[in-house]
C-alpha cells in the first residue's frame, strides 16, 4: 500500500500555540542527551509529510569530541560556532532529512498445504521512512562515562557531548516482520464420531529484517509527538 501524506495548510492551535507559521516543532530532544533548547527533531511543515525530520547536518567531530555541523548558507555561523548563530526551528542550517511516516506498507498472508501438513504466515512491512535514534544519542556522550552507561559505539562516535539534534542519529526505519507462523498437522482417526484431529503450533514476532540499529524498528505511528523518535521505551 502506497501512502501519500502532505500538509497543505496549518491552522488552529497546537499545545495552545496558534498555527500562524509554515513550520511548527512537533517532536523534540527532551531528555535524550541533546543538551540545548535548540533540540527540535520532527516538525509539521507546509508542503511536507507529517512529522518530517528537520535537522542539522552532521559533518564530523573535532579533536576535542565536539560536533561539527554543516554551515549550509556559508555565513560562518552554526549553532556550535563560538559566536552562535543560525539557531532555532527555522535555522537556514537545518535540512529536511526524511519523514517518520512510511512511504508504503505491505501485508502478505501466504498459506500452503501438503497432504496432512499445512502452514500459514503473516508478513508485514513498512518502507521509505526514517527513525531518529534518540536513545542512541542519549547513550553516546563520552562525558557520561563513570556516571552512567554508554553504548560501545560511543567510543568510535567520539562525542564528548551530544549538544544538538543532527542527522547523525537518523537511521533507515524500513522493516519486514514475520508476525505470525502457524504449522498444523492433521491425523486421521478411527474414532466413531471423530474422523481426524488437527494439531498446530503458532509463533508470533519470530523474525525482523531491518538495518535499524535499535531493538525494534516498528515504532508507534499514532500521531503523537514521539512518533518516529525512539526514546528506548517499548
Amino acid at each position: 500500500t502506497s501512502i501519500q501524506n502532505v500538509i497543505k495548510e496549518l491552522s488552529g492551535s497546537y499545545n495552545g500555540i496558534q498555527l500562524k507559521t509554515d513550520t511548527v516543532r512537533w517532536g523534540a530532544g527532551g531528555t535524550t542527551g541533546v543538551a540545548s533548547s535548540d533540540n527540535g527533531i520532527s516538525y509539521l511543515m507546509k508542503g511536507f509529510s507529517i512529522g518530517s525530520f528537520l535537522l542539522y547536518r552532521h559533518v564530523g567531530v573535532d579533536a576535542y569530541g565536539n560536533q561539527i555541523l554543516d554551515d549550509i548558507n556559508k555565513n560562518g555561523l552554526t549553532p556550535l560556532t563560538p559566536v552562535s548563530g543560525d539557531v532555532g526551528d527555522r535555522s537556514p542550517d537545518r535540512i529536511v532529512a526524511g519523514q517518520m511516516l512510511p512511504k508504503f506498507t505491505i501485508g502478505f498472508t501466504p498459506s500452503m498445504s501438503y497432504k496432512n501438513l499445512d502452514i500459514s504466515m503473516v508478513w508485514r512491512g513498512a518502507y521509505g521512512h526514517k527513525i531518529y535514534n534518540a536513545f542512541r544519542a542519549q547513550m553516546s556522550s563520552l562525558s557520561q562515562i563513570g556516571q552512567s552507561n554508554v553504548l560501545k559505539s560511543a567510543v568510535s562516535d567520539n562525542f564528548t557531548n551530544v549538544v544538538v539534534a543532527s542527522d547523525y542519529f537518523l537511521e533507515d526505519g524500513s522493516w519486514t516482520r514475520l508476525e505470525n507462523l502457524t504449522i498444523g498437522y492433521k491425523v486421521n482417526t478411527k474414532l466413531k464420531y471423530v474422523s481426524s484431529l488437527r494439531f498446530s503450533i503458532t509463533g508470533q514476532n519470530l523474525l525482523m529484517f531491518s538495518n535499524y540499529s535499535g531493538p525494534d524498528a516498528e515504532l508507534r505511528l499514532d500521531g503523537g509527538v514521539a512518533s518516529g523518535i525512539d526514546f528506548g521505551t517499548f
